[in-house]
């Protein structure tokens, strides 16, 4: 097991981020959002993610330039109105927090596209570089899909195991990324 440090922290949060939103899908199934004290949560679980792209950031932003950093600033904000929009929606039972959160997905799906081609081109995640990338685009396709509940559920299963993988990756990775600074 790697030395514990705050990126990699970061790693498992993200990924404890990831199996919350799994196991969201997997008992909210053809419902809504559950009425229980766990479902009022949810909105617990886009501050892990976004806990878990601070560890990606504190570990590998040596490596990332410009459109890396415009891609995490876009999916911290993303993640921001989505963590606001779930609060407003399901714990204090305001109707407009659904278009604050749909608003989130939004920018988080921007945000991580852009990190996402950012991670392709500096590789700190050796083989898994695309993971980012693949995230920001299932939430674009889990839109598109919306209409059928079936494969919505599957999407959006696998946008948690994404992040579980991530975060998983962060935490595991055996190299100490802060020392490395030269960019690919």
């Amino acid at each position: 097991m790697p030395e514990m440090n705050l990126g990699k922290l970061g790693g498992v949060a993200g990924a404890v981020g990831g199996v919350l939103w799994c196991l969201r899908v997997v008992l909210d199934g053809f419902g809504g959002y559950p009425a229980t004290f766990a479902g009022r949560l949810l909105f617990v679980v886009p501050l892990l993610f976004g806990a878990g792209l601070a560890g990606f950031y504190v570990l590998y932003s040596a490596r990332m330039r410009g459109e890396g950093r415009a891609g995490f600033v876009q999916s911290f904000v993303g993640l921001g109105f989505l963590a606001a929009g779930f609060f407003a929606d399901l714990t204090l039972g305001i109707e407009e927090g659904v278009r604050i959160s749909s608003f989130g997905f939004i920018i988080l799906t921007l945000g991580l596209v852009v990190l996402g081609f950012a991670t392709l081109k500096t590789e700190p995640l050796y083989m898994w570089n695309f993971l980012p990338l693949a995230i920001g685009m299932l939430t674009l396709i889990n839109v598109i899909a919306g209409a059928y509940d079936l494969l919505r559920i599957l999407i959006s299963a696998v946008f948690g195991l994404g992040w579980l993988a991530w975060g998983v990756l962060i935490l595991l990775d055996p190299r100490d990324p802060i020392e490395e600074t030269t960019v690919k």
